[in-house]
């Protein structure tokens, strides 16, 4: 995993844990690894599925 994504996943779990949003909005693979799909995060349990990639 890069630093980069690591850094949005925290970022994203502090500010869902804190309650300053409702949801993050990013992008997360789809059921094959080449190729991603919109995700709307609303839990920071799920911010793991959260994926920057080129």
């Amino acid at each position: 995993m890069s630093d980069r994504q690591a850094m949005i996943r925290e970022l994203a779990a502090a500010a869902l844990g804190q309650g300053r949003v409702d949801y993050v909005i990013g992008w997360k693979f789809a059921y094959n690894s080449s190729e991603v799909i919109p995700a709307f995060v609303r839990d920071a349990a799920d911010v793991d599925q959260l994926v920057w990639n080129p």
